[in-house]
């Protein structure tokens, strides 16, 4: 896979050379290639930004610059141009947002992570669930005790304990994933673990229960 990446810090993208990105890119199984975006001016100065039109703070990225970087680049070449968010927050640039789209789909390619299988088993898992609670020696630590099953060996029990944990901490923390969950794919003790949460099966989706209103509260 080859991802360009257009920036007026180039330095920014060192952290790509690191970890299993950098092994990826060692390896020849992902190419990263990091243009100045200064390469597309053509003042003395190479400046990319200006003041906003109608007066305002900050400064505004130049269109013609990015135009020649970009849109004439692609467009010109078929690939449609499109835009990502990473989140609900202001960044001073955009490297950091790089830096995360690359990683987040350089470590789904086939080599990258060195078990496959904790790709289905992680915070966002083909399952469509968060990850459950994991934990590793000592199993004491400061008090804190990791839960007996996983010390049991009882593979088929310490399956259920962390798919039941799964459940829990989707519906605690990202209900919309749930919301999107095909209900032909939840078993008898799933809807259980959902009911109890608060979530009921209605037309092959789960959705938040309906709290029936208390006839005392009704007569108030």
């Amino acid at each position: 896979m080859r991802v360009d990446v257009v920036t007026i810090f180039p330095e920014y993208l060192a952290p790509l050379d690191l970890s299993l990105v950098g092994k990826a890119r060692a390896a020849g199984i992902l190419d990263v290639r990091v243009h100045d975006l200064r390469d597309w001016t053509s003042d003395r100065h190479r400046t990319v930004d200006d003041t906003p039109l109608g007066g305002g703070a900050g400064m505004v990225m130049r269109p013609d610059v990015w135009g020649l970087a970009l849109a004439e680049h692609y467009r010109a070449r078929g690939v449609r141009v499109t835009e990502l968010s990473i989140g609900d927050y202001v960044l001073n640039g955009g490297e950091v947002a790089a830096l995360v789209v690359v990683e987040a789909v350089a470590r789904l390619l086939p080599g990258v992570i060195g078990n496959p299988e904790s790709l289905a088993e992680e915070s966002h898992g083909e399952a469509g669930l968060l990850e459950y609670p994991v934990y590793t020696r000592p199993p004491s630590w400061r008090g804190l005790d990791a839960p007996e099953v996983l010390l049991s060996g009882h593979h088929a029990n310490v399956a259920r304990w962390r798919r039941d944990r799964a459940l829990e901490r989707t519906a605690a923390r990202r209900p919309d994933l749930l919301e999107g969950l095909d209900a032909a794919t939840l078993d008898r003790r799933d809807r259980e673990v959902l009911r109890g949460l608060g979530w009921e099966v209605a037309d092959g989706r789960l959705r938040r229960a309906r709290v029936q209103p208390d006839a005392g509260d009704v007569a108030d």
